[in-house]
């Protein structure tokens, strides 16, 4: 789990993936992971998914990350272009950020992209 962590300035970067057929499915995996504290309580929880529809449609949304210190805008988007590059279907990947105090500019889009990319290598290698 520790290849799966980015730190960088104090701010901690990880990604959670599951597995997601419908928008349902999308909710309880965000719901099933905010129970824990630890990522209730994360800055920014950023949330992309890819799914087929019931025609087979495929069907893809992203959420930046509301919590109570804002959102990341442009995090879901890039999260969400990992999963098309990666052509991933039927996962959610929700990239958990906690703000370490130090801003970092566009670097933490980069972390945000790595952070999911980690987390298809690993699922990819289990």
């Amino acid at each position: 789990m520790l290849e799966r962590v980015i730190i960088d300035r104090g701010s901690i970067f990880t990604a959670t993936l599951r597995p997601a057929a419908t928008v349902e499915e999308v909710k309880v995996a965000l719901q099933d992971l905010v129970r824990d504290k630890h990522f209730r309580f994360a800055s920014h929880n950023v949330v992309a998914y890819r799914l087929r529809d019931e025609t087979g449609r495929v069907v893809e949304q992203k959420d930046d990350g509301y919590s109570g210190r804002g959102r990341e805008s442009g995090a879901g988007r890039v999260v969400l272009e990992v999963l098309r590059a990666r052509d991933a279907l039927g996962l959610v990947v929700i990239v958990t950020r906690w703000f370490g105090g130090t801003k970092l500019g566009g670097d933490r889009f980069r972390h945000f992209a790595a952070a999911a990319a980690r987390a298809l290598d690993a699922a990819a290698a289990e």
